[in-house]
């Protein structure tokens, strides 16, 4: 009963708004859009050793991976719980011929065993709850093909996060009890926002491997300099773009807002993997 609770938060969540999520990617100012789109650039990199085939996107929302699919010759199919999330990625992508979208759980894939070229599951699991991250990994091994390719993003556990996580919650709290209101409990301070869990990649990589996966491929991006929410007010000084390039190396990626994992089944022969040239 309690996961069924949690799905639904999760779906009102993301049924708000869908057209400005998918707007965010347009907002070329943002630190939100810089994140969608380097992360949009770094899984279409990845995705270019697939020779053709069904990607299955995990989590679609708006369906803002659609197009780009398409245009590297794949087939794109989306799946979301949230069906406001749903009817925008219609509305926007529907007449694609090679792109489909349903209202499904990613804990119960819709396609039979080795049938999927792609799996896409970027930003999904962070909203799942730790004791059911298994299941869901299970799954989409159980659909992909043994020569197919999953691609899964987390948000890091970087010095941003902590922040944004802890500061501005206790700053609203301490205005507001200035203004007699009363404190709300920390826990509660989002209200109906669903917490986003965040994550080490070290532990990402022993959970991929866990269930018969092999990582080929890792990496970290986006750099906000800036911390919540000052990063939104002055956007122009708050993501690195010209500083990205150093999340590539190990002593600084620890400081990247989230990492792209690319995997294959552990059957698969990892010599014949080649990396894809960066953009």
């Amino acid at each position: 009963m309690e996961a069924d609770e949690h799905l639904q938060r999760v779906a009102r969540h993301f049924d708000r708004n869908p057209v400005g999520y998918a707007d965010v990617y347009l907002n070329v100012s943002s630190p939100s859009a810089f994140y969608f789109r380097r992360r949009q650039s770094i899984v279409m990199r990845l995705l270019r050793v697939l020779d053709g085939g069904l990607v299955l996107d995990l989590g679609c929302g708006p369906g803002m991976y659609a197009e780009p699919c398409i245009a590297q010759g794949l087939r794109y199919y989306g799946i979301d719980i949230a069906r406001e999330a749903i009817a925008e990625a219609r509305k926007r992508y529907g007449q694609l011929q090679q792109a489909k979208f349903e209202v499904s759980d990613a804990k119960q894939l819709p396609f039979p065993s080795n049938s999927v070229d792609g799996v896409l599951c970027l930003g999904l699991l962070e909203y799942v709850p730790k004791e059911q991250e298994p299941s869901y990994v299970t799954e989409m091994v159980r659909v992909l093909k043994p020569d197919g390719i999953i691609i899964f993003s987390f948000l890091n556990a970087s010095p941003y996060w902590v922040w944004a996580d802890h500061v501005p919650p206790i700053v609203r709290n301490i205005r507001a009890v200035a203004k007699n209101a009363r404190w709300v409990p920390f826990k509660d301070c989002n209200g109906e926002r669903i917490p986003t869990r965040k994550f080490r990649l070290k532990e990402r990589i022993e959970l991929l491997r866990a269930a018969g996966l092999s990582v080929i491929e890792k990496t970290y991006f986006s750099l906000n300099i800036l911390p919540a929410p000052l990063d939104t007010r002055f956007p122009g000084q708050s993501f690195g773009g010209k500083l990205e390039h150093l999340l590539q190396k190990d002593i600084f990626g620890w400081l990247g807002m989230a990492f792209v994992i690319a995997a294959r089944t552990r059957g698969c022969n990892e010599v014949q993997y080649k990396r894809q040239p960066a953009d």
